[in-house]
């Protein structure tokens, strides 16, 4: 009796991790799209990868699930991603310009991307200049706190080693991450455009010259 439930519970287990495992193959290609989303006059194009290879077209879908564009999956080539998938598309749709929320699929299939807009960008700009000012040493407004307040010291220099210096307005990690923060502030001002206030500024020219 028990060697028959035994073998009962191994047959559920092998037809569980069957199912799981055609599931798992069948999930295997992914869209990736812009994020932020398209301007209607920019160029619009999509990634597919995939374990497998793909063939035929992608529709485009807007809120409502109404076709309004479709178009033929473009191979190209893997590149070194560092990826397990050795299958590329390219899924152009940059003539379609009417603005609205879309989402990108495969004709024929459920594979789907994340919805997206057409259209103007949203305010991301924010976005970006709450992160930097979240990770500044000094005062931070994210949790209402101050850090590094008194941990600047000298040890060459005109000082005595061992003064203090008010070393507060930099950012955690920044030699580690100062081009990826140099560039967030570049995409916040041309987000902001005009009239910008004066410390955006301030932010733009701290890491040049900490760095």
């Amino acid at each position: 009796m028990e060697k028959r439930a035994r073998r009962h519970f191994l047959v559920v287990v092998f037809c569980a991790l069957t199912f799981c495992s055609s599931a798992f193959a069948q999930s295997g290609t992914f869209i990736r799209v812009n994020q932020v989303g398209y301007l209607p006059t920019d160029a619009k194009i999509a990634i597919a990868f995939s374990r497998t290879a793909l063939n035929g077209n992608f529709v485009l879908a807007d809120a409502s699930h109404r076709v309004v564009f479709r178009g033929p999956l473009k191979a190209i080539p893997q590149g070194n991603w560092g990826g397990a998938f050795p299958y590329y598309y390219e899924l152009d749709f940059s003539r379609y310009q009417q603005p609205g929320p879309y989402y990108l699929r495969l004709e024929d299939s459920e594979i789907s991307s994340p919805q997206f807009s057409i259209g103007p960008y949203s305010p991301y700009q924010e976005d970006l200049l709450l992160f930097m000012r979240q990770q500044r040493c000094g005062y931070n407004p994210w949790v209402d706190a101050v850090c590094h307040s008194f941990d600047g010291r000298t040890v060459d220099g005109p000082l005595p080693a061992g003064s203090y210096v008010d070393a507060r307005g930099g950012w955690h990690a920044m030699t580690r991450r100062s081009g990826v923060e140099l560039d967030e502030e570049r995409l916040a001002l041309e987000g902001r455009g005009h009239g910008l206030p004066i410390c955006v500024f301030s932010d733009a020219g701290m890491i040049p010259r900490w760095t």
